[in-house]
């Protein structure tokens, strides 16, 4: 991937909107790994991994504690560069949405409102268009936007604040959708409205690479990748159980 082609993500702020648009795939492939290795100063983390996710399909990258899981998401994303090997990427006019373990550290806005509208307005949309879709898209979280579009999303419990991450996803609908252990630490509500992200996205056509280590069966997923010692490992996943 080439930091400079639009689609890349090479700023904290790029990191969570994913809003520079790339040129439209003539294939069904959203992001391709070919033959990626990734090393950190004399450390590798990852060896040669090829890896193609298309339109409409979710694939769980799973593996222990510093198995590379979350490097290969950024570099899905285009935040890193490859060693060696090549990623290309196929996002899109909606560009590419990186959530990471805890999204909602990169908050910055004075109301919900304001959080979820940004990207929104940001990619053109008028200041009334994005309230509506944001209001949408509160609603798509749960959380009532009569109740919660005025609030400081400073001031909300953590499973409303990773709602609120989760509400930035369904209104700005990226084609590539990178998830960084979305389940951590939520509640059986909170995980019920990550499922019906990953739905929602997939149905629509987008990529979804989700990283876990330990909710493979929490998603409807088209394969299971496993990092083990720098390679990568596929296998076939089916619904969620």
């Amino acid at each position: 991937g080439d930091p400079g082609k639009p689609g890349a993500i090479t700023s904290a702020e790029g990191l969570f909107r994913g809003l520079r648009p790339a040129p439209p795939a003539s294939t069904r492939s959203i992001v391709q790994f070919q033959e990626v290795s990734f090393t950190y100063g004399d450390t590798p983390v990852l060896d040669r991994v090829a890896l193609d996710v298309g339109s409409g399909e979710c694939v769980v990258i799973t593996g222990r504690n510093g198995s590379g899981k979350s490097t290969l998401l950024l570099l899905a994303g285009g935040a890193l560069q490859p060693s060696g090997g090549r990623v290309t990427r196929h996002a899109g006019e909606h560009g590419v949405l990186y959530l990471p373990q805890s999204p909602e550290r990169l908050f910055f806005a004075e109301t919900v409102m304001e959080e979820v509208a940004f990207g929104l307005e940001r990619r053109g949309l008028s200041r009334d268009a994005a309230r509506e879709r944001a209001r949408a898209a509160l609603g798509h979280v749960a959380l009532d936007p009569d109740r919660f579009a005025s609030r400081s999303p400073f001031e909300l419990s953590f499973g409303e604040m990773r709602r609120v991450a989760f509400a930035i996803a369904f209104a700005l609908e990226p084609e590539l959708l990178l998830l960084d252990e979305p389940a951590s630490c939520l509640d059986a509500g909170g995980k019920a409205v990550l499922g019906d992200l990953v739905a929602f996205s997939v149905d629509r056509g987008a990529a979804v690479l989700l990283a876990t280590h330990d909710a493979v069966n929490l998603f409807a997923n088209d394969r299971t990748v496993t990092l083990n010692g720098g390679r990568a490992g596929t296998s076939p996943a089916g619904a969620a159980s």
